[in-house]
């Protein structure tokens, strides 16, 4: 029975990707925790495609597994092209995906009976403070081992603190 739900959720998935690569923004039903606070498993989030992402922004991209949705903490360009190093708010891993993955960028999270809309330019700041502090926490965790427990737990706190301040940009939605 597992494979056939797995091989369903990869059919949706694919729905998705193909509908918003055509350009139709779409909702999307979140199956992860890897973006808590902001963005919790159950809750909702409205994809528009995407021309450019930058740091900070909440990108939905194509992996093998299906579609991610992570924050940018850094953007490279270069010969190959751009690419892009992706981190979840509660994870501390990082992942780069080429420019091409990119299906598009998350713009409001509905969670409950409230929305953030990421368009605001709190949200837009703290995403992109929040980003910019975790990639550096990263690299210091990546080269001081010996301070890696106490990195960690800044960089959830750094995660923690941005998304309280984007707090006021949730919205009631009416029932």
């Amino acid at each position: 029975m597992p494979e056939i739900s797995e091989t369903r959720a990869r059919v949706i998935d694919s729905l998705y990707i193909e509908a918003i690569r055509q350009g139709q923004p779409t909702w999307f039903r979140v199956a992860s925790g890897s973006m808590r606070p902001l963005i919790h498993m159950g809750d909702s989030v409205y994809i528009e495609p995407a021309q450019a992402i930058s740091v900070g922004d909440i990108a939905a991209f194509e992996t093998p597994e299906g579609l991610v949705i992570h924050r940018i903490v850094r953007r490279q360009t270069g010969a190959a092209g751009t690419r892009y190093l992706e981190m979840g708010d509660m994870q501390f891993s990082a992942n780069w995906f080429d420019e091409q993955a990119v299906v598009g960028r998350v713009t409001l999270v509905r969670s409950g009976t409230t929305q953030i809309d990421l368009r605001l330019s709190i949200a837009k700041r703290y995403g992109k403070l929040s980003a910019q502090l975790r990639y550096r926490l990263y690299c210091l965790h990546t080269h001081l081992p010996l301070l890696r427990v106490v990195v960690r737990k800044c960089a959830t706190l750094v995660a923690r603190l941005a998304y309280l301040r984007m707090r006021p940009a949730a919205i009631p939605l009416n029932e």
